[in-house]
């Protein structure tokens, strides 16, 4: 992938949300300005608490027939509001259980009031939104693209944890956790110039709470495939600044960790481009659609 243009910019605390339209807005409109951008598609991802993922089998049938009975009974299949919810679905594989043919299916919902708020901010900026994309199916994409193996993705950002596991280049299981502690104890933000934080005793209590949600999630999955534990744990976003993150998770969950990933891009940019803070922007571009 070639990058020409980068823009970043930082939301004010509290002002992080698609739901605060000025805000977002004025983020937009300040990008297209100062980065001079001609283009009017917008390819945009979603990340939100909000947003529900769920993996269910449903018997085999055509696409048309799967549309027809997912609208049906999407209420049973996710705990969400139908009515005030969008929902989308992909179909990852066919699967034989007792004999009988059936679909293995990634479920997505997220409020129907996120996307019609994200659509008017767009709209304002005359953009036109091409993809709408949503975390988890992005992360996916970007981390199939360059590893094999089963694996881990922790990303955290703000007061957030999410967490995704893809075995055998399919979504496995998605969790976002507010982990307010984390950045109630240390403002990770201030450190971004630098890159890096010295070790501090002030982390080590919000660590060990991010460790057990990773445990509990990689015993989740041991139990899935009969004891076998994931290949390799991928730690991006605020956390993989955090000097020597890779040794304080390889002594408290023994499975290979690494910041970052194995993906290059051709920066045709002034600017250097930490390709940690852009993984889903980079992964929307292998959409190729």
């Amino acid at each position: 992938i070639a990058v020409e243009k980068i823009g970043e910019v930082f939301l004010e605390k509290g002002k992080s949300s698609v739901f605060d339209f000025e805000e977002v807005y004025k983020v937009i409109q300040n990008i297209i300005h100062i980065e001079i951008i001609n283009s009017k598609a917008a390819y945009i991802n979603l990340s939100h608490s909000a947003i529900m993922l769920r993996m269910v089998k449903v018997p085999y049938m055509s696409n048309m027939d799967l549309e027809i009975y997912l609208k049906n009974e999407i209420s049973r299949l996710l705990p969400t509001n139908t009515e005030h919810s969008e929902f989308d679905f992909k179909v990852l594989n066919e699967v034989e259980e007792d004999n009988k043919l059936l679909l293995n299916i990634v479920l997505i919902s997220f409020p129907s009031s996120m996307k019609e708020k994200i659509e008017k901010i767009f709209q304002n900026a005359h953009l036109e939104i091409k993809v709408l994309d949503v975390y988890p199916n992005s992360l996916a994409r970007i981390f199939n693209s360059c590893i094999e193996d089963d694996i881990a993705v922790i990303d955290i950002n703000g007061t957030t944890m999410d967490f995704l596991i893809v075995s055998q280049k399919k979504i496995f299981m998605y969790s976002n956790v507010l982990i307010e502690e984390f950045t109630r104890e240390v403002d990770i933000y201030e450190y971004k110039e630098c890159k890096e934080i010295t070790e501090d005793e002030v982390f080590y209590e919000p660590l060990e709470k991010i460790v057990e949600f990773t445990k509990s999630y990689l015993n989740y999955f041991a139990t899935r495939h009969y004891g076998k534990t994931i290949d390799q744990v991928f730690l991006i976003g605020d956390i993989s600044y955090i000097k020597g993150i890779e040794n304080y998770f390889n002594g408290n969950i023994n499975i290979p960790v690494k910041t970052g990933f194995n993906f290059t891009i051709d920066n045709k940019t002034n600017k250097k481009c930490n390709i940690n803070s852009y993984v889903t922007v980079l992964s929307l571009l292998l959409r190729g659609d």
